[in-house]
This record gives C-alpha cells, sequence and structure tokens, in this order.
C-alpha cells in the first residue's frame, strides 16, 4: 500500500535514512509548523487549471496536495513524507490564485512516484523557500523524461531561495530549483550528492521572460548524471529572458555529465584528497563546450592534501572540444583552503582545447604552493590568553600565597593554613591584542623550622582558576578576526621560604616554588574566511616554578623595605586540533619572567599593616607557535615589559585571634595593561 504523510514540518524521520536526510536538511531551509489547510487530490501540468479538492482533476491517480488554496493569503510551512510511494504527481502546497507559497516541504525516503515532486506551486503568486529532499525511492516511474523535481513553480509570480537536495534514489526525468513562466526566477539551489542518480537535466532556474540570477548547482559526491546537461540560468526557447550570475559549484572529482550551460561563473571547491593530475567534470557531449565568458574560481576544503608549485588538476574536460575565451577571466573568490592556506592558481586551456586547468603558480619550484593566511594567527592568539591565565597564578603562588605563608607560620610552633585569591582584567599587547579577565585561588598548609641562623618556611598548596578572554587581530590584506574564549585550570605546588635573619631584623631571604596541573580552554571566532564557525578545544599540562631573592631593612619601629628579584617561568604542552576541518599543531609554549621590586610596608595600628610597592617586569618569551598542514602560522608573543604598582593591606580582626584578611590593588602598564586585585587569607592553629 503506498502512504504519504502530510505533516507539521516538525515531524521526526526515522532511521535508516536520518543520516542522509540530516545533510538534505543542512543544505536546506528551515520550516516550521503550521496548521492543516484544505488538502486533496489534484494534477499539475502547464496545459491544466486545476482546483482545490476537485476529483476531477485528479490525473493520473493518487496525485497528492499538501496543502491547496484559491484566492490570496498564503500556503505556508507544509510537510509531506513520501514512505512507501505514491502513484501521479506530489506537491507540497499549492496556490490556485495570487497566494504567496512558501516554507513548504517534500520529503522522498522510498517507493515511487509515477508523475513528479513539487515543493511549492503556484499560479500567479509569490513561490519561496520551498523545498524538495529526496533520500531514497523512484520520481517518475514510468521512465519517461517529461516530469520534473522542482523545489518551487510559480506560472507568472517570481520563483526565489527555493531547494532541491537529492542524495540517493533515481529521478527518471529532470530536476529543476526554481521555474516561472514569466516571473523573476533568483537565488534558487540544487544540490545532488551522493549516489544519486538522474536521467534526466539539471536546471538552477527557469523562465521564459524573467530574470534568472544567482541561481546554483553544487555537485558532490559520486552521483551519477552522464546523460544530464547542466543548466545555470536557462531562458526557455524563444523567450526573452536574462541570465546573469548563475554558478555552477563542484565539490568532488570524478563526475561525468553531458554538458554545461548558461552558467557565469563555476567554482571549484576541490576535495580533501585530491592529487595532481585528478579530473572533476568529465562531458561526453560530442558538440563541445562552450565557456565564453565564463568565470573561473578554485578553493580546496579543508583537512586534506597540500598541492605544490605547478600541481595541475583539471576542472573540465570535453574530448569533443572546449570554447573559451582568448583569457579565462577569474571568478570572484579566492583559492582558500579551508581557513588556513592561500593557493595562487593560473587557469588555462590545453593546447588540443580539450581541457581547462587549474595549475598552482605560487610557491617555490618543487615546494609547497600553499602561502599560510594571515588570520591563522587568530586562533594561536587564544594559546597566548590561556598562558596569561597560567602565569597569573605563578604570581599568585610566588607573591601574595608565598606572603601569606610566611606572615601565617611567623612565631607559630605548628602548622598554619593561608589561602589567596587574585583576580582583573588586563589587555596584553601580543601583536595585536589579548583581553583576559579571570579569577586565581590558592589554598595551603605551611609549618616554620628553625635553623642555625634565622629559620626554613616549607608548604604545600591547590591551585585553580577561571577566565574569559577576547583576542583581536587586525590584517593587511584580510578583514579583522574576533575570537572569544574561556580558560579554567587545576593543580598543586609546593613552596619553600628561607630567612636568615629574625623576624624585625635586617637580613637576606630566598624563595622558590613548584607548580604542575592541567589547563584547559576553547576558542571560537565568526569571522575568519572560509568558515562563519571556526573553533577548537584544548587540554594540556601546565608546569610552573619561581626563585626569588630579598633583603628586608627596617627603616623604624613602624616601616620597612623589601627589595627583591623575582624570577618566574610557566610551560604549557603542546597539543593538536582541528579548526574548521583544518589540522592544528599547537606547539609547547614557554613563559620567563623576571621582575624587580620594592615595597614598603608599614604597621599603622596594632591590627592594620599597610604597603605600597612598584616594580619592572620583562618578559623574555611568551611566544605561541603553531603549524597548519605542517607549516608555521604567525606567532603571537607576550614578550616585552610592564609596570607593576600595588597598594593594599592586612588586618587582623582581633589583635590576639588566629585569623588575619589582607585586600590589595594592582595596575600595570606597558606590554600588560589593567588592574586587579587580590585578597588573603590565614588562620594559624
Amino acid at each position: 500500500m503506498n502512504r504519504i504523510h502530510h505533516t507539521a514540518c516538525n515531524e521526526r524521520l526515522g532511521p535508516p535514512h536520518a543520516l542522509a536526510l540530516a545533510v538534505a536538511l543542512a543544505f536546506s531551509l528551515p520550516v516550521q509548523a503550521a496548521d492543516s489547510l484544505n488538502t486533496g487530490g489534484s494534477w499539475y501540468h502547464e496545459s491544466y487549471a486545476p482546483s482545490c479538492g476537485a476529483a476531477s482533476n485528479v490525473a493520473p491517480d493518487n496525485s497528492y496536495l499538501g496543502a491547496c488554496g484559491a484566492g490570496s493569503g498564503e500556503l505556508e510551512n507544509r510537510r509531506v513524507t513520501i514512505i512507501d510511494g505514491a502513484g501521479g504527481l506530489v506537491v507540497g502546497a499549492y496556490g490556485t490564485g495570487s497566494e504567496t507559497v512558501t516554507g513548504n516541504q517534500v520529503i522522498m525516503q522510498s517507493g515511487g512516484v509515477g508523475a513528479g515532486v513539487i515543493g511549492g506551486l503556484s499560479d500567479s503568486g509569490l513561490v519561496t523557500g520551498n523545498q524538495v529532499i529526496m533520500i531514497g525511492g523512484t520520481v517518475n516511474t514510468g521512465g519517461g523524461i517529461a516530469s520534473w523535481v522542482e523545489g518551487g513553480h510559480s506560472e507568472s509570480g517570481p520563483a526565489t531561495g527555493n531547494r532541491v537536495a537529492i542524495s540517493g534514489g533515481v529521478v527518471n526525468g529532470s530536476v529543476r530549483g526554481g521555474y516561472s513562466y514569466t516571473g523573476d526566477v533568483s537565488d534558487n539551489r540544487v544540490l545532488v550528492s551522493g549516489a544519486a542518480t538522474i536521467q534526466g537535466d539539471v536546471y538552477g532556474g527557469v523562465s521564459r521572460s524573467g530574470r534568472l540570477s544567482g541561481n546554483r548547482i553544487v555537485l558532490d559526491g559520486a552521483p551519477t548524471l552522464t546523460n544530464s546537461v547542466l543548466y545555470g540560468g536557462f531562458v526557455t526557447p524563444g523567450g526573452a529572458g536574462t541570465s546573469s550570475g548563475n554558478v555552477l559549484e563542484i565539490r568532488t572529482t570524478g563526475l561525468t555529465a553531458k554538458n554545461v550551460r548558461d552558467f557565469q561563473e563555476y567554482h571549484f571547491i576541490l576535495p580533501a584528497d585530491v592529487t595532481a593530475g585528478a579530473t572533476a567534470l568529465t562531458l561526453n557531449d560530442t558538440a563541445g563546450t562552450d565557456l565564453t565568458n565564463a568565470k573561473i574560481g578554485v578553493a580546496l576544503a579543508a583537512g586534506g592534501n597540500v598541492l605544490r608549485k605547478d600541481d595541475q588538476v583539471t576542472l573540465i574536460r570535453n574530448d569533443s572540444g572546449l570554447t573559451t575565451d582568448a583569457s579565462i577571466q577569474r571568478a570572484g573568490m579566492t583559492g582558500y583552503q579551508g581557513v588556513s592556506l592561500g593557493y595562487a592558481f593560473d587557469v588555462s586551456v590545453s593546447d588540443d582545447k580539450k581541457k581547462l586547468y587549474a595549475t598552482v603558480a605560487s610557491g617555490e619550484p618543487g615546494g609547497s604552493g600553499a602561502t599560510v593566511l594571515e588570520q591563522t594567527k587568530a586562533p594561536v592568539e587564544g594559546r597566548a590568553g590561556t598562558m596569561a591565565l597560567a602565569s597569573q597564578a605563578g604570581d599568585l603562588a610566588g607573591g601574595a600565597g608565598m606572603a601569606r605563608a610566611a606572615a601565617a607560620t611567623e612565631g607559630v610552633s605548628g602548622a598554619a593554613t593561608f589561602g589567596a585569591t587574585a583576580g582583573g582584567t588586563s589587555r596584553y599587547h601580543s601583536g595585536s591584542h589579548v583581553d583576559t579577565t579571570g579569577l586565581s585561588v590558592m589554598l595551603g598548609a605551611a609549618k616554620r623550622y628553625q635553623a642555625a641562623t634565622g629559620q626554613w618556611m616549607a608548604g604545600v598548596f591547590l591551585e585553580g582558576g577561571y577566565g574569559r578572554y577576547d583576542t583581536y587581530n587586525r590584517f593587511s590584506s584580510q578583514p579583522a578576526v574576533h575570537g572569544s574564549g574561556k580558560s579554567h585550570y587545576f593543580g598543586g605546588g609546593v613552596l619553600l621560604r628561607r630567612d636568615w635573619a629574625g623576624a624585625g631584623q635586617a637580613g637576606p631571604y630566598a624563595e622558590g616554588s613548584l607548580r604542575v596541573g592541567q589547563v584547559s580552554s576553547d576558542w571560537r571566532s565568526r569571522d575568519m574566511i572560509g568558515s562563519k564557525d571556526a573553533s577548537y578545544d584544548t587540554s594540556a599540562l601546565y608546569y610552573g616554578a619561581h626563585l626569588g631573592a630579598g633583603y628586608l631593612l627596617p627603616l623604624n619601629e613602624k616601616t620597612s623595605l623589601d627589595a627583591y628579584a623575582k624570577g618566574f617561568w610557566t610551560h604549557q604542552d603542546s597539543d593538536s586540533v582541528a579548526i574548521a576541518g583544518d589540522p592544528y599543531t599547537f606547539k609547547a609554549m614557554d613563559s620567563f619572567r623576571t621582575r624587580l621590586g620594592v615595597r614598603v610596608n608599614r604597621a599603622m595600628t596594632e591590627q592594620i599593616t599597610a604597603y605600597v610597592g612598584a616594580a619592572w617586569e620583562h618578559e623574555f618569551d611568551g611566544k605561541a607557535r603553531a603549524t597548519t598542514y605542517g607549516l608555521d602560522t604567525p606567532s603571537p608573543s607576550l614578550k616585552g615589559d610592564t609596570g607593576v604598582f600595588e597598594l593594599g593591606f592586612d588586618m587582623k580582626p582581633k589583635a590576639d585571634g588566629p585569623l588575619t584578611v589582607g585586600l590589595g590593588v594592582q595596575a600595570y602598564t606597558g606590554m600588560r595593561e589593567g588592574l586587579g586585585g587580590t585578597a588573603k587569607l590565614m588562620w594559624v592553629f
């Protein structure tokens, strides 16, 4: 028994066709649910003028309309699903007058249709956004080629933005994205992919007297088109219509068709596995192929082979001959591979006029013909943002964390717990710049040990943090790229300090810490050429250490001077990710910083001690390096000088109590610009 479902457009379709349907839907327009309208059988052909629900107009038997209306208004958002097949014709929605027919859809999963399939149909109204999605079955089971699969059809109104996606099954007829006898036909699209078979011709758009513009046929996978002529914007014989801006887009190699006509542009997006010597499209029409006035564009899909200078790919071949201009025009598309590489292609015709070639013209002889795009710096900038957060964690361990541990254990025989947190917002000038906002937390326990002269202090701690960052890149020859992401880390470490003088006495000290943990981050941008959603997630081990030495000098009973020199090292391991299909390897990254500074401490009261300080910091490395397709990307760097200024206080709520809290602010200028804050806590047991 034949089964046709007329449903709201959000009906769920199950296996085994879910994957093929998902691919087809990704190509098509969204369709929303709506209430049912008048339904009934009716038959459409250019020589017929049916009325809704009139049984006398049902020819051949079992034709089906998902919705039908007479007069004006809208027929929208109907879905017809063909499961086991049907006789006659299937139409998503039909307006017999001036109705706007929009957003209707026919999905063919299996079975057979005797005549044809149309997504949306109107006598004189606008037909827009309708779809036919075919993943199996047979259209025109009689085997003739007089019927059509059409996305949208209007006799005298415009047909615009309609879609046909065929990824499987057999069409014993022709395919049209959009049709209007007298109206304009624009921006319609036909996708033929997978293992689909089409016996007739394929048209992006058809009209007799309207304007045909921006219609596109896309070929992917390995469809059978041996008998098909591919037309971009076809003006019916004797008509006065015009054709402009119609495109054939080929995303595969090894295709065979009869011929190509009425395209103003040919876009070849060579697949990831393309190699030199491949042929994209072979034509078998003995009349030859006319490519006069056509523009040719060539690009590569992401994630595949990198072509070398002088590598050659045959774009179109016809052994009966090609007719072209003296100089092939370039289409308005750049030879990009994914979001990362660019190529300069020479497009030429073979001496025997049978092949249209694309030849890689850039690069050194025998070397890669690809140029790494400037915009590849943008995703690598995300690694610099992550390193900034991990480095700030080192500042906390070697700064407020060490100070809290030392203060918590002073004069205490047992262990003391301490904690510190730091947060703020900064801008790092990395060639472009990275804006970061983050929070770091450190919790630990420490104990003092008496020495012959002075004391030792040792402690352990856990650390963690979270941050957000924005990357901003401007380029000389490409649009600016803004990216954003989040980072977080968790780890632990140890710290050690040696004082050679007692509390309140002048003398030197030395200190150090070791840290290890896991840092994770993500990054995303919608600004990169080649993808509107370039993104990655990465995770790697980090290691850190700091060494410092200083001298404490009491100036009077309440004031002391602390002069110090510190060195900080942070390491981030390598990782590999895919960005919009392109392979990226982030190399291991290191930050080496020195800080020279002074701090003045003053006891304001018995319970409050304030401090003010200044330091000069220099970053020696901080460069984020990466490769894509084995080629080096531009490298952002955190290298440079920064001035650091700080102000804060520590307070004991009770003079003899175990709790001490502290607050501080920091200001940065130079390579790093911004403001930060610290909060400190210690508890003596």
